[in-house]
């Protein structure tokens, strides 16, 4: 949205939960649960960029889990059950109500949500191009449902996929300080920010390259 672009460089997303003015700085919420930026888009965006502007001390943190571990992780079984299988991306669990929402059923908001953002098909495995290794290309909350996949495997295959991800053993956790620049492939690695201690300011620039 275009009041959390930065003034002067619209292309940087403003990620903030300070109040300047009376007004909402930054997009105060955002990231706060594991994904791969962009999945739910045709044309997901290659890499992103943030950059530490404002930084509590003890919260915050950023953690990063490689998708081509998780993809590792998987038993034979799965690996061979997922494999040549497309999966549907979509906003529906993360879908923002706004106020003009206000009155709307759970039916319309999930219509209201395939509209501004039509659900998308990708490949569940997909092979990097540089290294040419697998990886797993889905999170919990942006992929509805594996095609061929029954309501009960689909269940069961998200929630593996979420035990891999969130694995503390497996993952790397950033602890920011003020002006680190972080740049990461965003197909291949989830993330996830740790919430905000209470009165506590955090704001991080965000860009997205094709």
């Amino acid at each position: 949205m275009s009041q959390y672009r930065h003034p002067e460089h619209p292309e940087i997303m403003i990620s903030s939960n300070e109040v300047v003015n009376g007004k909402a700085y930054g997009v105060p919420r955002v990231g706060n649960f594991w994904h791969q930026d962009s999945s739910y888009t045709d044309n997901p965006t290659t890499y992103t960029l943030l950059h530490g502007i404002n930084i509590p001390r003890w919260s915050g943190d950023t953690l990063f889990s490689s998708a081509g571990n998780v993809y590792d992780r998987l038993s034979q079984h799965w690996k061979d059950k997922i494999s040549g299988r497309d999966a549907v991306h979509t906003v529906r669990k993360r879908f923002k109500i706004r106020p003009e929402h206000a009155g709307y059923s759970i039916t319309e908001l999930m219509k209201k949500a395939d509209e501004l953002h039509p659900p998308v098909t990708h490949p569940l495995v997909k092979i990097d191009p540089y290294t040419k290794l697998p990886y797993l290309y889905g999170a919990k909350d942006y992929l509805d449902y594996v095609i061929g996949f029954d309501a009960n495997e689909n269940q069961e295959f998200l929630n593996l996929v979420e035990e891999l991800v969130t694995d503390p053993g497996h993952g790397y956790r950033h602890k920011w300080t003020k002006g680190d620049l972080l740049l990461w492939k965003t197909e291949t690695a989830y993330h996830a920010v740790t919430d905000v201690e209470d009165n506590q300011s955090r704001t991080v620039h965000r860009v997205a390259v094709k």
